[in-house]
Parts: C-alpha cells; sequence; structure tokens
C-alpha cells in the first residue's frame, strides 16, 4: 500500500510475542502494521500495547488482523496496562457518548482469549470487556517494594476520593494500618477540583496518596494543599499510570516525592520521581 515516500514510520509501543511490530502512518494519516519481522505462532500469541492514543488503538486492531490472516485459529492475548477511555465510565452530561463502552465493544470484537489491565480504573471495565483479567493496585504496590516503604516510614495511606476507595483497602489488611478516606467534588463541565474534605486526622503524620491515575494533577494538588492545611508532614504519592500532562511543577509544592509504576511517556528518574516497574 503507497511507496516509501509517502508514509512515516512510527514506534508506538506495541510488540507480538516480545518483538517490537512495525508501524507506519501514510501522509493522509491512515495507519499500517506490518509483522513480518515478528514471530506468529499457530497456537497462542501475545500483543503487549501500551495505548496511548487513537492511533496506537487502531495500530493494536491492525495488529490482530494481521495475526489472524496468518494464524486464523490462535488465540491472542492482549496485555494492555493503560485502557483508553477507561475514565469516561459513565455519561455525566447530556449528549455525550458512553466512550468506554464504545472502546470496549471494540476490543471485544477482536474475540480476545484474555484482556489483561493493569489497575483498572473502576469496574465497569472488567464488566464491558470480555474475558478481562486485572492486575490490582495491591499488587503493584506489595510486588514493586513499595509496600515496604510505607511500612518502614510508617505512612499512613492517603484515599484520594470514592473511586479510590475499594482498591486500598486490601492495603489496609496487608500492612495493618488505618487509611484516611477523603473526598472529592469535581466539576464534570471543566474538570476543577470544587472541593476536598479530609476523612480522618492527618496531623502531625507523614502520608502517601495511592491512587490509579495522574493525569494533569488537579485532584492531587488541591488534596495535598488541604492535608497541609490540616496538619500533615511529608506527602508522598503513588500512581500505576503516570500522564503528568502538566509536568510536575505545581506537584511539587507540596508533594515530597513521586512513585509511578508506569510512566505513559519516558522520564528520567530525579530526586522527585521514581519509576517503579516497567513494560
Amino acid at each position: 500500500m503507497g511507496t516509501k515516500e509517502n508514509w512515516h514510520r512510527f514506534m508506538p509501543y506495541i510488540k507480538l510475542n516480545g518483538k517490537q511490530v512495525v508501524c507506519t502512518k501514510f501522509s493522509g494519516g491512515e495507519c499500517n502494521v506490518n509483522i513480518s519481522e515478528a514471530k506468529v505462532n499457530i497456537g497462542h500469541n501475545v500483543i503487549k500495547s501500551h495505548i496511548k492514543s487513537s492511533d496506537d488503538l487502531i495500530f493494536m486492531i491492525l495488529t490482530v488482523d494481521a495475526v489472524r490472516r496468518i494464524a486464523p485459529n490462535s488465540k491472542i492475548r492482549l496485555v494492555c496496562p493503560y485502557l483508553p477511555y477507561a475514565r469516561q465510565d459513565r455519561v455525566c452530561n447530556y449528549g455525550e457518548a458512553f466512550s468506554l463502552e464504545v472502546v470496549a465493544n471494540i476490543i471485544n470484537s477482536m474475540n480476545f482469549h484474555c484482556v489483561e489491565i493493569w489497575d483498572p480504573h473502576s469496574d465497569v471495565a472488567l464488566e464491558l470487556i470480555h474475558n478481562s483479567l486485572p492486575n490490582f493496585q495491591y499488587e503493584f504496590v506489595k510486588n514493586s517494594g513499595l509496600g515496604q516503604l510505607i511500612n518502614n516510614k510508617g505512612l499512613t495511606i492517603i484515599s484520594p476520593d470514592k473511586g479510590s476507595r475499594e482498591k486500598v483497602e486490601p492495603l489496609e489488611k496487608i500492612y495493618e494500618m488505618s487509611v484516611v478516606y477523603c473526598e472529592k467534588i469535581r466539576n464534570h463541565l471543566d474538570g476543577s477540583i470544587d472541593k476536598v474534605s479530609v476523612g480522618g486526622d492527618v496531623n502531625g503524620k507523614d502520608l502517601i496518596i495511592i491512587d490509579d491515575i495522574c493525569d494533569g494533577g488537579r485532584t492531587f494538588i488541591a488534596l495535598s494543599e488541604e492535608l497541609k492545611k490540616n496538619g500533615a508532614r511529608d506527602i508522598y504519592l503513588y500512581v500505576t499510570h503516570g500522564i503528568f500532562s502538566n509536568g510536575f511543577d505545581s506537584l511539587r509544592e507540596n508533594i515530597k516525592h513521586i512513585f509511578v509504576y508506569i510512566p505513559f511517556n519516558s522520564i528520567e528518574e530525579t530526586d522527585f520521581v521514581t519509576v517503579l516497574g516497567e513494560f
């Protein structure tokens, strides 16, 4: 399709059985893949795809089609750490689409043997996606060594909002420590945080906020400000998926250190950020 003059090579993170898939885009914006360099198994194949954009989603779909044209009856396992549109797990405003359901339907149409998701944003994703296999937040915290740091420093775990409550409860049991459950009220029209409330005593304590995603960081900026007002000492932050779309400057004001399991893009570890995992 086309000539080398009208396509450009891209390198999204998508691998088939451990080998990078060759991804190209034509001048008109169309995506294309070629798996001739990758080994296709007749029985079972694993596609690992870090989907960070709609183009990445298309690259994944095309890879599945290419595999099935070579091995039509093979079982395919999709490893998809960050599930796109997972945060749009309901319709908040009239006239909007149910984006997660749309993406789930696309994924389901691929007939995957298994869809592995890392720290899914909510149970809605697991309900909508067939054969979903979640790796839960507490597993990443425990297995990354962060759990030992929590114990060694005597950190109090902070659950930032209602959505994170069920995720941190296993950590409360594993480390036998209390969790301070906080609440927030978000403006669904512009994403701003209208109100944050702290549901426990944090005065004189060192804390770690634990959540699944940091995008622009507004939740953590507002929450860390409120925690400081309530007498908190050092505040740490852990997120499984680090997008950090607004950088780190505003987060530095009240947060001592950030731990991220898998950053959205390549970032350098500094005195402020530690990357715990790899993909």
